[in-house]
């Protein structure tokens, strides 16, 4: 088992958050190589779980990238040769999966995807409130642009905001953004 040096708290969040008898929509940014991957996908490794990195690429290309993963992940042939126009039916075959068992969601420079598309942030909130909230799911949005990740997702203006269980001055910010 890898140790995290002062990463206790920030894993002991996590575990809490899964264990939970409900969703989770977890953000997590700070500064560029601080561990906040390394962190995630130890928190991950053992349990049912998706990790996509998002890219500088346009939105179509995530979603397709995002969609081959997740068609990989639940070997669905059907996913893997087509051609996704919306992020909604990938949502979909996660939420459905996940009635058996929590499913953990990691999308990791997820500032990308918002850049590319600020339509993008909607679309995933209304992903979120009419089909996520209510599945066995744990969303976890992850990135290093601080500004952009903060204003994407916790700002009041971001349609996101609300979502996440906590917001910039919980531990976990804290602990991650040093």
């Amino acid at each position: 088992m890898e140790n995290f040096i002062d990463r206790k708290k920030e894993l002991e969040y996590l575990e809490n958050e899964y264990q939970a008898d409900r969703s989770s929509f977890v953000v997590v940014y700070g500064r560029r190589r601080t561990g906040k991957t390394a962190l995630l996908r130890h928190f991950a490794k053992d349990k049912p779980s998706l990790y996509f990195l998002a890219t500088e690429e346009s939105e179509s290309e995530n979603r397709n990238a995002f969609a081959g993963i997740v068609a990989s992940h639940y070997n669905n042939s059907i996913l893997a040769s087509a051609k996704i126009n919306d992020w909604e039916p990938v949502f979909d075959l996660i939420a459905e999966n996940s009635k058996t068992q929590k499913q953990i969601i990691i999308i990791d420079e997820f500032q990308y995807i918002g850049k590319s598309s600020p339509a993008f942030i909607s679309k995933l909130q209304a992903i979120w409130d009419n089909k996520l909230q209510d599945s066995n799911i744990m969303l976890i949005l992850c990135g290093s642009l601080i500004n952009m990740m903060y204003d994407q997702t916790l700002s009041y203006n971001s349609p996101l905001y609300g979502r996440s269980r906590y917001g910039r001055d919980s531990q976990i910010y804290r602990n991650i953004l040093r």
